[in-house]
């Protein structure tokens, strides 16, 4: 028992050209709305953009509080004690500018898809 070819033959592929292009000149189908219906009725994924917010708000929170944590934490003894000038150091701000960035970033397509307000 021996299998058909494969491949097509020329005249296959005209035939499949002259009939795609005869159904692409149609117009559209009219719906009534039926698709966005379905598409609308259709079940939400289950809680996966949430867990993500919620897994990278967690880790951005977290990176935060080490950053600041380690700033009041006590110093070691041999340490002497950091002056209030330190404060005027620009690792903070720039740590929350990164933050900022990072989170503009990953969410960049969930802000385009919807209004801010």
């Amino acid at each position: 028992m021996e299998s058909e070819p494969l491949t097509s033959s020329p005249g296959d592929e005209a035939d499949s050209d002259a009939q795609l292009r005869q159904a692409l000149s149609l117009p559209p189908l009219r719906d009534d709305g039926f698709t966005h219906r379905v598409v609308r009725s259709l079940p939400r994924a289950p809680g996966a953009p949430r867990r993500r917010l919620f897994v990278i708000l967690g880790g951005a929170a977290g990176g935060l509080g080490v950053g600041v944590g380690l700033r009041f934490a006590a110093p070691p003894p041999s340490l002497p004690p950091i002056p209030a000038a330190a404060w005027s150091d620009p690792s903070l701000p720039l740590a929350l500018l990164v933050l900022a960035a990072t989170l503009l970033y990953v969410f960049k397509l969930h802000l385009q898809r919807r209004p801010l307000l």
